[in-house]
């Protein structure tokens, strides 16, 4: 079984333009980019996580995005699979410290309730990066 241990995290870049004038709905689009990089033995991982959100209309009135980074613990990766396992649980222990940062920012320029949305992490449509051809194995 994958054990992974959030070790520490913190905040790399965070981006914001608020000239929304009036109060009400919004609506937004998103979007979001995950990578882990693990160690050559497995046992750690650094896992940076990007999302985004912005006005669908007017990008430019709004838009916020955020960059996190987390270093983790890791036990149990032993395939592929298992890096795949530790790839979504990387993200769920990651995610709410990013969340937290955009509300409270959000919060603090007038807009409450403000939340980025969470992204369903499928096994299948993670893929793993690939050591070079010519790099060698030890």
């Amino acid at each position: 079984m994958v054990s992974v241990t959030l070790l520490s995290q913190r905040m790399r870049e965070v981006h914001f333009v608020n000239r929304i004038d009036k109060n009400g709905q919004i609506q937004l689009t998103s979007g979001f980019n995950f990578k882990v990089s693990y160690s050559a033995d497995n046992t750690k991982c650094i896992a940076t996580l990007y999302q985004s959100a912005q006005l669908k209309e007017d990008p430019d009135r709004l838009f916020l995005s955020g960059e996190i980074v987390g270093t983790f613990a890791l036990q149990g990766i032993v395939d592929e699979e298992t890096k795949r396992d530790a790839h979504i649980q990387c993200y769920d222990q990651l995610f709410p410290f990013l969340q937290s940062a955009v509300s409270q920012l959000a919060n603090a320029a007038g807009l409450p309730g403000f939340l980025l949305r969470k992204n369903p992490m499928k096994r299948q449509n993670i893929t793993l990066a690939t050591p070079p051809a010519n790099a060698e194995t030890k």
